[in-house]
Parts: C-alpha cells; sequence; structure tokens
C-alpha cells in the first residue's frame, strides 16, 4: 500500500504532525533547498534571484533578514533558528476518509486533512448558548449531509493520493464561518421569504431552508436568537472575531498538506482549476474559487500544468511541495 495512506496521514490523525503556518512553511522550502543541493550555506543573493525560490524568498525575507543581519550568506542554521522562532498556529488536525464520486475528480476513497478550532474559538463561541446550540445544529447538518467533518472541524481539505508522483487537492472547504452569517440573516430577515430571497443564487441552500427549516422553524429559531441577545450587532461582532480567528485555516492546511507530501517524496502538488467545480456544481460561484483555490494557491506559488498519465489527465494548477 502507498506509505501515504498507510502512515503519514494517521501520524497526523494522533497529533504527531502539528498544522505549521505559511511563514513556517515558507522557511521549510527554504530549508529544502540546502537539503536538496547538500549544502549549509548559500549567497543570500544567489537564493533570492532563482526563479523557483524567488517568491519564497520574499515571504521569508523580514525574518531571514533579523536573523542573518549584514552576513551576504544564508546559512542552513540561521533557517532553521528562524523556523523555531515561529509559533505555531491555534488548530489542531484530524483525519479521515471519505468517497462519493459524483464529486471526485477520480472515483477512488480519498483522504481529509480537517483542520480543528482551538481554545479562543470554542471560548467565543461557548459564550453564549444560543450560538453554541446553533453551532452544534451546523455541524450536526453538515455531518447529516455527508460532509467530512467532525464538530470540532473548521474546514477541511480533501485529498487523492493520485501515486507517488501526484497528490490533488480535490477540495477545500469550511461550513463554519459561513454558519454565523446564516444566523445573522435569520435574525435580520422579517420573514421566511425574505430569508430565502436573501439566497436566490443558492439554490441548494434554498432548498434546505424550505426542506428542513420552512416558515415555523425560521419564527422559532429567530425568536430564540433574539431572546438569547443575539440580534443583529451582537452576531456581527462574533462574526468579525471569528473571520480573525479562522482566516488563515485554509492557508495553513494547504501549508501543512505540502509539508508533508515534500515529507514523502511526492513530486507535484495539484489544485483543480475552476471548470471541475462548474461541471460539478453550474452555481459554484468564482468568488469562491478565488477564496479558497485561486488567491490560496497563487500565495503558495502554484502554476498552471497539464497532465497526462494513465491515473490522472487534465489541466490543473501544480508545484512541487
Amino acid at each position: 500500500m502507498f506509505r501515504f495512506k498507510s502512515q503519514l496521514l494517521v501520524e497526523a490523525a494522533i497529533g504527531i504532525t502539528k498544522p505549521i503556518s505559511m511563514l513556517k512553511g515558507t522557511l521549510h522550502d527554504i530549508e529544502a533547498y540546502f537539503i536538496r543541493n547538500n549544502v549549509t550555506e548559500v549567497a543570500w543573493k544567489t537564493l533570492f534571484q532563482n526563479p523557483q525560490y524567488k517568491g519564497v524568498c520574499q515571504r521569508g525575507k523580514p525574518l531571514l533578514d533579523k536573523i542573518r543581519g549584514r552576513n551576504p550568506l544564508l546559512t542552513l542554521d540561521m533557517v532553521k533558528d528562524a523556523i523555531h522562532q515561529i509559533e505555531d498556529p491555534e488548530y489542531s488536525m484530524s483525519y479521515t476518509t471519505w468517497h462519493d464520486p459524483s464529486v471526485s475528480y477520480r472515483q477512488v476513497e480519498e483522504r481529509v486533512l480537517q483542520i480543528n478550532k482551538g481554545a479562543k474559538a470554542t471560548e467565543i463561541i461557548s459564550a453564549n448558548p444560543g450560538l453554541r446550540n446553533w453551532f452544534k445544529t451546523i455541524q450536526s447538518g453538515s455531518m447529516n449531509s455527508g460532509h467530512p467533518i467532525s464538530m470540532e472541524t473548521v474546514g477541511w481539505l480533501r485529498v487523492d493520493e493520485v501515486n507517488s508522483d501526484y497528490l490533488l487537492v480535490d477540495e477545500i472547504q469550511s461550513d463554519l464561518v459561513s454558519a454565523i452569517v446564516q444566523a445573522k440573516n435569520i435574525v435580520e430577515a422579517q420573514s421566511f421569504e425574505e430569508l430565502l430571497e436573501r439566497y436566490a443564487d443558492n439554490p441548494k441552500l434554498t432548498a434546505l431552508f424550505t426542506e428542513r427549516m420552512g416558515r415555523a422553524g425560521f419564527s422559532g429559531m429567530r425568536q430564540h436568537f433574539l431572546s438569547q441577545g443575539l440580534d443583529s450587532p451582537t452576531l456581527e461582532g462574533v462574526r468579525v472575531k471569528l473571520t480573525s480567528l479562522f482566516k488563515d485555516w485554509a492557508e495553513v492546511g494547504l501549508t501543512t498538506l505540502l509539508k508533508l507530501a515534500r515529507e514523502e517524496g511526492i513530486g507535484m502538488v495539484l489544485i483543480n482549476v475552476e471548470q471541475v467545480f462548474k461541471d460539478r456544481d453550474p452555481n459554484f460561484s468564482s468568488e469562491k474559487y478565488d477564496v479558497y483555490y485561486g488567491t490560496l494557491a497563487q500565495r503558495h506559488g502554484f502554476k498552471p500544468v497539464e497532465i497526462d498519465t494513465p491515473e490522472i489527465s487534465g489541466k490543473f494548477l501544480g508545484r512541487k511541495p
């Protein structure tokens, strides 16, 4: 069995591998340069002008400049020192499997890296019983609908371990971040019809509201929120706090996955292009793609690639881990 399936992600599930920030991932990219080239020092100017490493050098420059001072050389020890100075993000990571050929690039079982909330987010959500119950409802609904999450999951990366050459990020998604916006819309809407109108561009969600909530459920839920002191300004305040806490979860997830792939010797990590998601769901928005895939991929140095192998073929965004 392919080792990445049997060992590394299982280690992640039991906490041996912790999520890392993009800055720490950047420094691990630079560390990999030394290891691949079997050197312990390099002229900073030489590394910075290398097209493959220019982007990561730009991201790591402030911290590395501080550590190397006026020294024109960058050493492996300097990079390791910088890595140790960076705190890990306040997330934990867990692992599960998932299988649904209808929304997968290939019809195979996939692995899921779950990025889970930390103590600060739990404290904010638990401060109000009504809000805590709402998040439980959202998470339970997501779990029942087949989404690969636990009650603690902020978001997830669904991964197709194609072979030792390619690892495909088939999906990046979060239900938790949008839950507070849904609660706010329920409070602000004066009728169930107005709520549905707010989501007119999302037929799946309006159908879900109609099926599982209905007019009576909407009225009861809206009244419950208001009775718990969860009016629109309060919910907006919570949204701002949680957005700040969760703003980098996808970045952390992709950075961590790249590090895991590099350690396993994967040749290239791929991300689906926008058309793949539009083919799966005609209502998939370009804005969502840009947030969860396009901008994220660009920041991590992914470039358009075309793959043609027996296992996988097509247009993707890709980079060496």
